[in-house]
Parts: C-alpha cells; structure tokens; sequence
C-alpha cells in the first residue's frame, strides 16, 4: 500500500506555487505612496501603508511588517507597526546600491556578509554573521574597515542624470525584456530543463547588461551594442522564438543606435550641467553626505581584509 506522503508532497508543491503567484500578483498594488490608511484593511492585510513601513530605513521600520499578504502574522510575532503620520517614511536599504544592476541588488547583501567573515579572526563570531540581524558586525571587523554611521538625515536618493533620449531608449529596451520575460513564463512550462535555465539567464544577462546604460549613458555603448548582439543571436537560434521576436529586437536597436547619434547629453559630466538632478562622476554630491557615504560603503564590500 502506498504511504499517503507520496501524495500530499506534490499537492504541497502546488499549493506553495498557487500561493508564491497570488502573492506575487497581490504585491504589485501594495508598492504605492498614492493609497493612505485604510482602517480595518490595515490590520489584517498587507496594504500600502503597511508596506511602506516595510521598505523604510526609518529606525522604526527595520525588520518590520514583513507579510506579503497578510499582516496578521506580524501581529501575532510582534513585528507589526503603523506608519507614523509625523515622520515620512525612506524607503530603501542603508547604504544605497547606486546600481540598477538586478544580479548585484540580490548579491549585495551576500556580499557584505562575506566581507565581515573574512575580516573577523573568530569561528564563531563568521557563524553569528549568518544569523545575527542585518547590520551586526564582529567588533574586529569594524575596526578592522569600519563603517560611517547611519545618519537617515544625510540619505541621498542615488540618482545620477540621465537625459530624457537615454532615459526613453533605457524605457524601450525593458518593455522588450519584460515582454520576453512574459513569453518566457507562458511557455517554460513545455521546455525542458535545460532549455528553461538557459533561457532565465539569457535574460538576467541582458537585464544585467541593461543596467550599464542607465547607470553610465553613452558612455556604456559599447557594452549596449554587445547586449544587443548578443539577444540577436540568441534569438535568431532560438528554436521558441518566431521570426516577429527577431523583427523586434532589431526595431529596439534601431532606436537605441538613433539614440546614440541624436544623444547630447552622457549621464555624467555633460547632464549635470544642463541642470539635471544627480551625483556627478565621483559620487560626492555633499561633503560627508550620503551619496559619499554609499560609495564607501559599496566599495568597502570589495576591499580584501586589512591586516
């Protein structure tokens, strides 16, 4: 006879599946400062305010507000908390990524931690950095490359210019990622294994390509015309893609090489002094502010240990 385990694992699977779906789905209206409080909802679901508080880096809002879809759960674990009314939320990590770059925003953190493991002299203290909240520290690897303190007062939004050819090109070039990406998730489930992998990262490589330019304007054409190249001729032998992708993608290259040729203005340097708001080249807007501030950060999670 069959152990019934058998059967509620895929049944398990499933549910996991339909849930990681209608959460996915729930978010997209929930990451909004145009919706306020909503009473009753507030206490139960996840709603905009909730989730404002969530994505904050006010003192209050750290680990907080973590549902997805409900809010009582937080409840229940006591890491529930309205936003405050008298203090405007900031939404965004310490210490900004000052990168558009998807595959570094998920690594970031992984990094920082590897960092502090090989700083720190103690077995024990690289096991606590695993588990320990976000922020903690060993004390031999703050001293050894410490951090400036977080000051929520000299925060800076990283967001050096771009000019609106750019910024329209950078538009265009994600409507047809996003569109691949729709396609990719209609047909993954007939392709096989293999296939499905190369396909998720062909497109996290050309997100990731992507990120250069509007993080580095014309300066990062070279690298544009790469990416490009590259999705031609993934498409081209792409044995799921019919011939109105390639049309397509070349329509998107034809703009972004218009771009190029009609662009003035390059992200750094040249935007800034058309009146365009962002940090130039090196990052230090303010002295000691918070663009500053990231950039050591940043730069501090691929320093080798000094010792």
């Amino acid at each position: 006879m069959l152990n019934p385990i058998i059967f509620a694992v895929p049944v398990f699977l499933a549910m996991m599946a339909i849930e990681f779906a209608v959460d996915l789905l729930y978010q997209f209206w929930v990451h909004t400062r145009l919706v306020g409080k909503l009473g009753w909802f507030d206490r139960v679901f996840c709603s905009p305010s909730n989730h404002r508080v969530h994505h904050g880096q006010n003192d209050y809002c750290i680990d907080r507000n973590c549902g997805g879809l409900l809010i009582v759960w937080d409840r229940l674990f006591g890491t529930c908390v309205e936003e405050r009314d008298g203090e405007p939320i900031v939404c965004g990590i310490r210490g900004a990524l000052r990168s558009f770059n998807p595959v570094w925003a998920n690594a970031y953190g992984y990094a920082a931690m590897w960092r502090d493991i090989r700083l720190t002299r103690s077995p024990a203290d690289q096991l606590r950095v695993l588990f320990k909240p976000p922020g903690w520290r060993p004390a031999d690897a703050a001293a050894a490359l410490p951090l400036p303190a977080f000051e929520i007062s000299r925060f800076e939004r990283s967001a050096p210019p771009l000019s609106l050819a750019l910024a329209l090109n950078a538009l265009l070039q994600l409507a047809v990622l996003i569109a691949l990406a729709l396609h990719f998730l209609a047909v993954a489930p007939q392709l096989g294994a293999a296939l499905a992998a190369a396909y998720a990262a062909a497109l996290i490589v050309q997100l990731a390509g992507l990120s250069r330019l509007t993080e580095r304007g014309r300066d990062a054409a070279g690298w544009e015309a790469a990416r490009w190249a590259l999705g031609g001729a993934l498409l081209m032998l792409s044995p799921v893609h019919s011939w109105g992708w390639s049309a397509l993608w070349v329509v998107a290259g034809a703009a972004a090489a218009w771009t190029g040729l009609t662009a003035r203005k390059s992200r750094f340097g040249e935007a800034g002094a058309a009146g365009q708001v962002g940090a130039p080249a090196g990052g230090q807007r303010l002295a000691g502010g918070g663009v500053q501030v990231a950039d050591q950060e940043v730069s501090a999670l691929h320093s080798p240990p000094g010792r």
